[in-house]
């Protein structure tokens, strides 16, 4: 037989079946069970692998793998709950699993493979010209997945590998391109192939085990945040009793990036080994990603004044620490990392520096672009250290002399020594560590009276002596950059007492500081860092003078930067708070000032993209406020741009979110842009916002025209009289015009007595009074044998029963609480129906021991509110017991004419009220009873059981049985006991 047919005939799931055992150890055959499971083993095996021998004893057959017939194998086996069977068999512990375990040398899991059909390319040739990695190499550019070398045998010359597509037309297309092609001197032969891949790893996945706790999630994003993780979590293994890390990536080439360069390195002075996850039967198929990683950015190289082994990072939150900086670097071997002192509070600055140039520009490579704490990385080449501190010197040279180009107003100033500095120590760095004493550093060089070798020792020189014995305390034994420092100052013996009333004329205000009076007299120094923050502030101080007679009360701002002074001025001049119009002004300095200082030129600001067709061009989108910030606060840091309305989401507010949302609404385009550049980026109570600009809000949507109430449905009128029928019209005809309705009788014409031109009549039955309705707007004004009909509805009345059918009830209502409701009415017994659909209002049914109690209970009750909401209540026979009675004794109908008419019930529509949602479905499995009296009342009564109960069929006719055929008790028994 051909292992084609042997496979499609369902062979592996009958094989499964052999070893199945009901659990009794007198009925198991572990002899049978072994030789099935040896067979199960050289099946699936045989399928895979092929069989290239012809045995000629047991005539089997030669024929390549089969990996479409194996998988089919597979699904049979496990359609029949084998693969647990299996598993069940090989962990048995009975004295004969040795002789099982002996003939079946596969482990459990080995049913349970992890499999996908990929398409691809065999690629065979000889000598060892190629490898793996030459041919990833040069097969990647052809868009390849993976590449698969096959064993050979040690003596052939012969070698083979799979090279994966991700489509058969893609094999095809790559195997046109490279057939016979020569690859380092070695000529190629390839084959397109379909093959059934195992794959052992997940290579999107990584895991890192047995790191200690002080390894947070953070720690690890920020790790491998230059190899674009998607997620990554740290969970306690109770195994191992350590803790897990778990690191998700989209792309293959990120994760084994992140394994070449990590694999080994230490984090936290802990050293971490890095393996791909592992698949096991329990894991989710893996499925190789198709799309390449886009290419990393191309930079061109170091010129002569940059250093390639140090990097320059702009964009860095003033959130993330240096250490965060760090551990971003640490695949790349940093030595050091450096984010200076003092710097503005808008984004930072920070230096990298590296023991390589091959470090560096991976990390370049790496890092450029990735964002951090919500801000964009941009990367460069540093300058070099001479380059840098000869353009600081000479800048300050320039910006702190009195009057550029007049040696007159030179002067001998107090210096302070710093000792003891790191060897990597620029300039920058210390103008940014002493910024508050307006320093200037005049060189920086060894230190050759330090113990410690490669120290440095920097010239800094103050405006007078009180900023440079203020700076001497503040710097003397501080720890600055891994190095704890020394100052001393060399005291200066000259006055300028002449150079310093010249330098007052021609710097007779300090551009860099403003003076706001008339401020209310509750401004606090918060009140005023709100308001000047848009403008990157240094400090600020708030004096009340309420001893004077006129109770002065000012502020004083300084900012880092005269075009930040200057921009608050313009803005903030003669704007309100607090009923008090502010007076702003530029500080006049007088003798006692000190020298003034020209700030250099201000970077700079970032430029924005304008708002797109969807984005509302004078209103802002603010995230990550801080939970203390209020919409006043708001209203104060948006004070300079106009602001109309300030908005902070009141749901937002009651969640109690880590951090807020708000709108902010402007007067014009150009508010919302300068409030857009100065706001984002900004600090306000500790954390930095984020600014864009808002979608456009939507028209609200136009009120729908009132429309005309329609009269209810009344549920009894289910007749249709439909008149001026054509006296040609046959009655065929008009059960062919109203079929789609599904009426419950035949359609009868008769004469029209009321009509003078000799027309016909017709009546229609119809399942409720929702379908009549649609007939009666369908029929009305219809054209039928060339007569305009007319259509009206007719009502036949209810059948009165002592059953009631209660609906829309509320899902906490039960069956106790509607007991107590309904009691006064002499209620015999109560039934709300299990597994309803919770989806939809719930439904019961009361039966009471007369008609008349059903009736004052209808009566009672109907379109009441029973626990908040609204309740209906019909007699259950009406539309339901009737028809049900119908459709199983299939009844023949006799109208009050002479005519007779043999009606077969046509099938009920979905929705009609015979599919009672999770009620047994009675017209199944029902025995057709013989057309009497008998049969037909038994019948009835077993329907009425069933649907005053929700029982099955035979278990209603256990009961009656049981009950001498009496339906009430036969329901009683049944409610009474519900097992």
């Amino acid at each position: 037989m051909k292992v084609g047919t042997l496979a499609n005939s369902e062979y592996p799931g009958s094989l499964s079946i052999l070893i199945t055992t009901a659990g009794g150890s007198e009925e198991e055959n572990d002899t049978e069970i072994s030789s099935t499971l040896f067979n199960i083993q050289r099946f699936i095996e045989d399928l895979h692998k092929g069989r290239s021998i012809y045995n000629f004893f047991t005539d089997h057959p030669a024929f390549p793998p089969q990996p479409m017939l194996a998988k089919l194998s597979n699904e049979q086996i496990e359609e029949e709950g084998g693969l647990e069977e299996i598993e069940a068999q090989l962990s048995n512990k009975e004295s004969y699993n040795r002789e099982i375990i002996f003939h079946v040398d596969l482990p459990p899991h080995q049913f349970r493979t992890i499999l996908m059909e990929s398409w691809g390319i065999r690629v065979s040739w000889e000598g060892d010209g190629l490898d793996e990695q030459k041919l990833r190499q040069y097969f990647s550019t052809l868009n390849a997945i993976d590449v698969i070398s096959e064993q050979t045998e040690p003596d052939s010359n012969d070698n083979h590998a799979f090279i994966t597509l991700s489509s058969q037309q893609q094999a095809q297309s790559v195997q046109q391109q490279t057939n016979g092609i020569i690859i380092n001197d070695t000529c190629i032969e390839v084959r397109v192939e379909q093959r059934v891949i195992k794959y052992q790893f997940n290579k999107r996945c990584l895991i890192i085990k047995n790191i200690p706790a002080s390894i947070t999630n953070r720690i690890i994003q920020l790790v491998f945040t230059p190899f674009n993780l998607i997620s990554s979590t740290v969970d306690f293994n109770r195994q191992s009793k350590y803790f897990e890390a778990q690191i998700q990536f989209e792309f293959e080439d990120d994760a084994k990036d992140a394994i070449n360069l990590m694999n080994g390195k230490q984090i936290n002075n802990y050293k971490i080994t890095i393996e791909y996850q592992k698949l096991d039967e329990s894991s989710e198929q893996y499925i190789p990603n198709t799309n390449r990683r886009p290419l990393r950015p191309f930079f061109n190289a170091p010129t002569i004044e940059n250093d390639p082994k140090t990097l320059y990072i702009t964009n860095i939150n003033p959130q993330t620490k240096q250490t965060d900086l760090a551990l971003i670097f640490t695949a790349f071997n940093a030595i050091r990392v450096n984010i200076p002192f003092r710097q503005p509070i808008r984004l930072h600055y920070g230096f990298v520096d590296f023991g390589s140039e091959e470090d560096s520009k991976l990390a370049l490579e790496f890092v450029e672009g990735k964002v951090v704490d919500e801000c964009q990385l941009n990367l460069r080449y540093s300058l070099k250290k001479d380059v840098l501190n000869a353009a600081h010197s000479e800048q300050q040279q320039i910006q702190q002399s009195p009057v550029a180009g007049d040696p007159s107003l030179s002067e001998t100033k107090p210096t302070l020594i710093l000792r003891n500095l790191n060897q990597l120590t620029i300039i920058m760095s210390i103008n940014s560590f002493l910024s508050e004493f307006n320093p200037q550093v005049k060189s920086i060089q060894l230190d050759e009276q330090s113990e410690e070798e490669g120290a440095q020792k920097a010239t800094v020189e103050f405006q007078n002596t009180e900023l440079a014995q203020s700076a001497q305390i503040f710097a003397n034994g501080k720890e600055f950059e891994g190095n704890t420092i020394t100052a001393e100052i060399i005291p200066n013996s000259t006055t300028a007492s002449q150079t310093h009333q010249q330098q007052l004329q021609h710097h007779p205000y300090d551009k860099t500081c403003l003076v706001v009076t008339n401020i209310p007299p509750s401004a606090t120094e918060r009140t005023f860092q709100l308001i000047f923050a848009p403008f990157n502030l240094k400090n600020c101080e708030v004096i009340h003078n309420l001893e004077s007679d006129t109770q002065i009360h000012q502020s004083k701002i300084v900012f880092f930067y005269e075009e930040d002074a200057q921009e608050a001025f313009i803005s903030l001049n003669n704007k309100e708070i607090e009923g008090f119009l502010l007076e702003i002004d530029f500080y006049k300095r007088d003798e006692r000032s000190p020298t003034y200082i020209t700030p250099p030129i201000r970077p700079p600001l970032l430029s924005i993209q304008p708002p797109n067709q969807d984005q509302d061009g004078k209103n802002l989108y603010l995230r990550n406020i801080n939970e203390k910030t209020t919409e006043n606060d708001l209203r104060l840091f948006f004070l300079g741009f106009n602001a109309v309305i300030i908005t902070i989401p009141i749901k937002r507010q009651q969640q109690q979110f880590q951090s807020k949302i708000a709108f902010i609404d402007f007067q014009n385009e150009d508010d919302c842009k300068n409030a857009f550049i100065h706001s984002n980026g900004i600090q306000v109570d500790g954390n930095v916002l984020r600014v864009e600009y808002s979608r456009k809000r939507l028209d609200p949507p136009k009120p729908k025209p009132k429309q005309i109430p329609t009269q209810p449905i009344d549920p009894n009128k289910r007749i249709v009289i439909i008149k001026n029928i054509h006296p040609e019209t046959t009655t065929l005809s008009m059960n062919q015009f109203v079929s789609q309705f599904n009426p419950i009788k035949p359609v009868l014409i008769s004469p029209d007595q009321d009509s003078d031109n000799g027309t016909n009549k017709a009546v229609i039955e119809l399942l409720n009074g929702k379908i009549a309705s649609d007939v009666q707007q369908y029929a009305d004004k219809s054209v039928l044998n060339g007569s305009i009909l007319t259509a009206e509805l007719g009502e036949i009345p209810p059948q009165e029963s002592n059953t009631l059918y209660i609906t829309g009830l509320n899902s906490s209502t039960t069956e106790q609480h509607l007991w107590k409701l309904f009691q006064q009415f002499n209620l015999r017994s109560c039934k709300i129906p299990q597994n309803q659909d919770p989806k939809r209002p719930r439904y019961a049914y009361a039966n009471f021991y007369s008609i008349a109690d059903a009736k004052r209970a209808l009566d009672g009750f109907h379109d009441k509110e029973i626990d908040g909401s609204i309740i209906n209540i019909h007699y259950y026979v009406d539309q339901k017991k009737d028809l049900i009675k119908q459709e199983q004794s299939n009844f023949t109908w006799k109208p009050k004419t002479n005519q007779q008419f043999q009606y077969t019930p046509s099938q009920v529509t979905q929705n009609s009220p015979l599919n009672i949602p999770n009620q047994p479905d009675t017209s199944v499995n029902t025995p057709k009873l013989p057309n009497n009296e008998q049969a037909l009342k038994l019948q009835a009564d077993l329907n009425e059981i069933m649907d005053l109960t929700g029982v099955d069929q035979k278990t209603a006719i256990s009961a009656y049985r049981m009950q001498g055929k009496d339906v009430d008790k036969a329901v009683e028994y049944i409610l009474n006991n519900p097992q």
